[in-house]
C-alpha cells in the first residue's frame, strides 16, 4: 500500500498571495492606480492574475523616478510601456527635469489621441511646440500643460468636452487663447500663468466658474457671466502711452455673480485710475471674499477700495496685503480713512479681517478703527507688522483702545 501524504497548512505569505490574486478586479485596478507606474509594473511578480495587469490601467503617471538615468532612457522606458499598454488611456500625466526631442513627444501625443485621452498634465523642461495630435484629443476633459508653445492648426473645431485647461509658462498668441477658451463651451477652470506675447486677455466663456490670471499684460476683456472666483497676479506690461485706455474697470463691472475677488501685482493701481462707475454700475451682492495688494494711504486706492467694500453687502471676510511707496503716493500727507464712518459703509456680514505688512501710520491706525466701528459681526482682526516685525508698543495701545462694534471682536497682532 503506498503511503499517503497529506498536505500542510498554507503558510502565511501563500495566504498573502492567495488574498491579493482573489481580490475582486475593481480592488486591483484601484490598487495599481494608486502606485506610481515603476511600482504598478512589479506587481506582475505577485502572481499569475496580477501578471501584465499594469498594462491594462487606465491612468499613467511617470515622473523622474523611473531609475533612469539618462533622457533617452527615460523615453524609451516610456515608449515600451505606451506600447505594452492596452485598453484605453483616460489620464497621462508626465513631470521630467530633462530634456527631450520633440519627436518623442509627437509619438506619445498620437498615441495617447487614439486611446481616448480626458486628462492630460505635461511638465516639461524645454519650451515644446505642442503637436497638433493634441487637438485631436476630443476626449479631454481636463488639460494641464507647462513649459510649451501652444499654436493651433488652421482647422480647430474645438475641444467640445474640456472643462478645465491649466497653462504655465507658456507661449501663445493672444488669438489662440481666445479661441482655445471660446470653443470649450464646457469650460469651468482656468489658469493662466506665466505667460508670453499675451498682453491684452479676451476671454469669452459662458460657463466659467474659476479664473486665475498671473502675468504680464495690460488688459483682459472678460465676458463670463456665471463667475465665481477670479484671482489676478498683474505685472504690467510697459507701453509707451501712459495714458491707455483699459478694460479692467468694465471686466469687474460685468461680474454679478462673483463670490471671491482676488487682486495682486499692479491690477488695483490700474485700476484706481478707470473711471469707477464702470466697476459699481451693479453691487456685488454674492462676493462674500475680498483679497487684495493695496496702498490704503493713497488716496486714489483707498477711494477704489471704499467702493468696493460699498458695494459689497455680503462681504465677511477681507484680507488686505499693504504696499506702500514713498515716492508714488498720492496722499499728500491726507488721511482718508479719519472721516469714513459707519453710516458711510457698513460691514454687515464680516466677521474675518487681516492686514498684512501693516505700517504704523495714522492713515493704516484710522483704517482699522473704520473696520472695527462698521463691522457689527467681526470675530477677528489680525495684524502683522511690515518684514514680519514686532508692532511698535505704542502702536499696540492705540490699536487695543479703539472702538469695537462687535462685542465678539478679538484683536491678534502677529
Amino acid at each position: 500500500m503506498s503511503p499517503k501524504y497529506k498536505s500542510g497548512p498554507l503558510n502565511s505569505e501563500t495566504k498573502e498571495v492567495d488574498m491579493l490574486s482573489n481580490l475582486p478586479e475593481v480592488v486591483k485596478e484601484k490598487i495599481l492606480s494608486l502606485l506610481p507606474i515603476k511600482e504598478a509594473g512589479r506587481t506582475s511578480i505577485l502572481s499569475t492574475q496580477w501578471r501584465y495587469k499594469w498594462s491594462s490601467i487606465p491612468e499613467l503617471i511617470i515622473k523622474d523616478d523611473l531609475g533612469c538615468d539618462a533622457s533617452v532612457d527615460l523615453h524609451r522606458s516610456v515608449d515600451q510601456i505606451l506600447f505594452l499598454h492596452h485598453g484605453p488611456i483616460h489620464k497621462f500625466e508626465f513631470r521630467t527635469k530633462k530634456f527631450h526631442n520633440s519627436g518623442t513627444y509627437h509619438r506619445w501625443l498620437l498615441n495617447l489621441s487614439r486611446n481616448g485621452i480626458r486628462e492630460l498634465i505635461l511638465d516639461l523642461q524645454n519650451n515644446y511646440k505642442i503637436h497638433s495630435g493634441l487637438f485631436s484629443c476630443q476626449a479631454l476633459t481636463c488639460l494641464h500643460l507647462c513649459n510649451c508653445t501652444i499654436e493651433l492648426p488652421r482647422v480647430f473645431e474645438g475641444f467640445k468636452l474640456l472643462q478645465t485647461v491649466k497653462l504655465e509658462n507658456f507661449a501663445a498668441s493672444e488669438d489662440a487663447i481666445e479661441k482655445l477658451v471660446s470653443s470649450s463651451p464646457l469650460l469651468e477652470d482656468l489658469f493662466l500663468k506665466d505667460f508670453k506675447e499675451c498682453i491684452i486677455l479676451n476671454i469669452v466663456a459662458p460657463n466659467l466658474k474659476n479664473l486665475v490670471v498671473e502675468g504680464q499684460f495690460i488688459d483682459i476683456q472678460l465676458s463670463a457671466p456665471g463667475l465665481l472666483n477670479l484671482q489676478v497676479v498683474m505685472d504690467a506690461y510697459p507701453v509707451e502711452d501712459d495714458h491707455i485706455r483699459s478694460n479692467l474697470a468694465k471686466t469687474l463691472g460685468c461680474l454679478p455673480a462673483i463670490e471671491k475677488l482676488e487682486m495682486h501685482g499692479d491690477f488695483v493701481s490700474y485700476l484706481a485710475y478707470e473711471p469707477l462707475l464702470d466697476i459699481f454700475s451693479v453691487k456685488f451682492n454674492h462676493l462674500k471674499e475680498i483679497c487684495f495688494s493695496i496702498d490704503l494711504t493713497d488716496l486714489k486706492d483707498a477711494a477704489l477700495a471704499l467702493l468696493l467694500f460699498q458695494n459689497s453687502p455680503k462681504l465677511e471676510i477681507l484680507n488686505v496685503f499693504h504696499y506702500y511707496f514713498e515716492d508714488d503716493s498720492t496722499s499728500g500727507g491726507l488721511d482718508f480713512w479719519e472721516p469714513i464712518e459707519r453710516k458711510d459703509c457698513s460691514f454687515e456680514h464680516l466677521q474675518i479681517v487681516t492686514i498684512h505688512d501693516f505700517l504704523p501710520s495714522k492713515p493704516m491706525l484710522s483704517f482699522v478703527r473704520f473696520v472695527l466701528s462698521a463691522a457689527p459681526n467681526l470675530i477677528e482682526l489680525t495684524i502683522s507688522e511690515e518684514n514680519s516685525g514686532v508692532v511698535d508698543q505704542t502702536i499696540l495701545k492705540q490699536l487695543l483702545r479703539l472702538k469695537r462694534v462687535s462685542s465678539n471682536a478679538e484683536i491678534i497682532v502677529v
